[in-house]
């Protein structure tokens, strides 16, 4: 994640970051992408499994796998695994909504 802002001194509580802006980074390698299928974004997949999705499909990023519904139907872990037909990958493949500007 990356936050924009900058370093405030509370008056209890001593330096503290305040921040503006914030902006969540997609995973930056194949242990980032098993981490973010594990995740509650994705019900029912569990590392293990995530581990077993990332090495079939091969891809070491996100960025190699959103939108690429092709190897999701041509992955043989999708006709082979038990969970395959109940898994909801729409959010791997789906574009992030933006935050709203902050008004000033």
């Amino acid at each position: 994640m990356r936050l924009v802002g900058r370093w405030e001194q509370h008056r209890d509580h001593g330096p503290q970051f305040a921040f503006d802006a914030l902006e969540v980074l997609p995973p930056a390698d194949s242990a980032g992408v098993v981490k973010y299928l594990a995740s509650k974004t994705f019900h029912g997949i569990g590392e293990t499994l995530a581990a077993r999705i990332v090495e079939k499909l091969g891809a070491r990023t996100l960025d190699e796998v959103i939108g690429r519904t092709d190897l999701l139907e041509e992955s043989e872990w999708k006709q082979t695994h038990a969970k395959a037909s109940s898994l909801d990958l729409h959010p791997m493949i789906a574009m992030p909504t933006p935050l709203p500007e902050k008004e000033e």
